[in-house]
């Protein structure tokens, strides 16, 4: 049989005996048998060219020596030693370099000892009871994306664990009225593109089919990831807002949202990066919506850009032409109405809410709620002029404590929030510079809901005064008849809602809100006479 080496090669005659060879050749200087045999006899008379047959003598395999190798798993240590070989295997351990005695029976010099084995580094192969490789243990089948709750590396449990097979609400039952706009986001949410601008007037439900949108990005039905997304606490659904007149170009677009659309999803598949008011990226001469656009371009590849705006001409046609644009409209009256007499508001209430709302269920529950005392206070203090700039202080003092009161309902519910992220980190498990991310983005965004809380009172107490005024201008009766008619000429009216225009337009950019109300009333006219007091 030829050696396994000699491919195609014929198989050399059997060697001659000893006694016909003649006596042994001695060997070359500095050159030796292989390990434990001796030299070949001399090629002979047409022998074909090749290794020769045989196996070298005094070698045997090697066992145990890679290490981690699966098995059936050891058994019982024997108590004469011999552990981690085969069974009834008694011969001796091999080792390199063991020599057999010479001819003639006097011992030879052994060669020099090779270097030994790469042996592996743990421990060693396990003693042999049979054959086969070890039955895996049963495990649970992972669904559905990369991490999922219940379930995570390291054993922690993911954000909102606890209680989240209590909550029921559907992601897309929030977006009342909009059933044009749902079945749009979710055929996009089947097969997403890298970014997405939705449009719509803010309180239209807009951000709140952005949030949505990202729950289903995110983890599709999972009402644990819905809430958490609602919430704003979902570690993969990060939300941006400006702060002042627009996004800063180094400190906001370049330093904040670019290095956090780059960054790896925490919980799922994806992560999702909103831009509310992503129209005011242009307001420093488009150089944030420029210095967005490479990442709208060639985003990451888990990520999705979703960019809110009420005026989307005010973008650049570059980052236009890069999303796909969703349309949310208005909702109706008759819906919002509905929607409020279904949450418990009297008829009326509700009627008068869903009227002034524009078609935000948002405004049309904070018209029938908290922000109902804030108007009121605006028509109280605007009937009470009487042409005295003291007058109009003391009015913006009482203006400032509604406003205060306004928003004490939503300090104790982003204190309760505060505790329940607490609460849910601890038993997630997170390590801490996750944790510290999620803690600083709901600290980040219950400060831009308080500030945008105070600034809607004050926009719903200019609101209330602007249909004062213009009523009396048209010389029609107020829409609330529980609310006085103001007698005033038409001078007087036009100047009046010139002031209110004129502080409406300075809340954009971020004023002293007690000097801006004081400053309101002191331009307003007296309720008899029609009379400024700086006139």
């Amino acid at each position: 049989m030829p050696h396994v080496r000699a491919r195609g090669h014929r198989p050399r005659p059997r060697p001659a005996s000893p006694a016909a060879r003649g006596p042994a050749r001695g060997r070359a200087a500095g050159r030796g048998a292989a390990d434990g045999g001796r030299p070949g006899p001399a090629r002979g008379h047409r022998r074909a060219p090749g290794a020769g047959a045989g196996r070298l003598g005094r070698e045997r395999s090697l066992r145990g020596l890679v290490a981690r190798v699966p098995g059936r798993g050891p058994g019982p240590r024997g108590r004469c030693g011999g552990g981690d070989q085969r069974l009834r295997d008694r011969r001796a351990r091999p080792g390199p370099g063991r020599v057999p005695p010479g001819p003639g029976g006097g011992a030879r010099r052994p060669p020099q000892r090779p270097g030994r084995p790469h042996r592996g580094g743990g421990r060693r192969l396990p003693r042999c009871r049979g054959r086969g490789v070890r039955r895996s243990r049963d495990r649970t089948r992972l669904g559905g994306g990369r991490r999922h709750s219940g379930s995570r590396r390291g054993g922690r449990r993911g954000l909102g664990h606890r209680g989240a097979g209590a909550r029921s609400v559907t992601t897309w039952d929030r977006l009342v009225g909009q059933e044009r706009a749902v079945a749009t986001l979710q055929r996009a949410a089947e097969r997403p593109v890298h970014a997405y601008l939705l449009v719509g007037p803010r309180g239209s439900g807009v951000e709140d089919a952005a949030r949505c949108f990202a729950a289903a990005l995110v983890a599709p039905d999972d009402a644990r990831a819905a809430d958490l997304a609602w919430r704003g606490m979902h570690p993969d659904v990060v939300e941006f807002e400006p702060e002042g007149t627009g996004f800063r170009v180094n400190e906001d677009v370049r330093q904040r949202i670019i290095p956090e659309a780059s960054r790896s999803p925490i919980e799922g598949a994806r992560k999702v990066v909103v831009l509310f008011e992503a129209d005011r990226l242009s307001a420093n001469a488009a150089v944030s919506a420029n210095a967005l656009l490479k990442t709208l371009e060639e985003p990451p590849t888990r990520t999705v850009l979703l960019l809110v705006t009420a005026v989307p001409d005010d973008l650049p046609e570059t980052v236009r032409s890069r999303c796909q644009r969703i349309d949310v409209a208005p909702r109706p009256a008759a819906a919002i109405r509905a929607t409020l007499e279904a949450e418990g508001v009297d008829p009326d209430r509700a009627a008068r809410a869903a009227a002034r709302s524009g078609g935000q269920l948002g405004r049309a529950r904070a018209l029938a709620g908290p922000l109902a005392p804030a108007r009121n206070a605006f028509v109280a203090a605007a009937t009470g002029l009487d042409g005295r700039a003291g007058t109009a202080v003391a009015a913006a003092d009482s203006i400032a404590e509604v406003c205060r009161a306004t928003v004490t309902a939503l300090e104790e519910r982003h204190a309760e929030e505060a505790e329940a992220l607490a609460a849910e980190l601890d038993d997630a498990g997170y390590p801490e510079r996750s944790r510290a991310a999620v803690v600083n983005r709901l600290t980040d965004r219950h400060k831009r809901e308080h500030r945008a809380a105070r600034r809607r009172a004050l926009a719903e107490g200019i609101a209330a005064l602007e249909d004062l005024y213009r009523d009396a201008l048209a010389g029609a009766a107020h829409r609330d008849p529980e609310q006085p008619v103001l007698p005033l000429t038409p001078a007087a009216a036009a100047m009046a809602l010139d002031a209110c225009r004129t502080a409406r337009e300075s809340l954009a950019r971020n004023p002293n809100e007690a000097l801006l109300v004081e400053r309101l009333l002191v331009h307003l006219p007296a309720a008899r006479g029609g009379v400024s007091p700086l006139r």
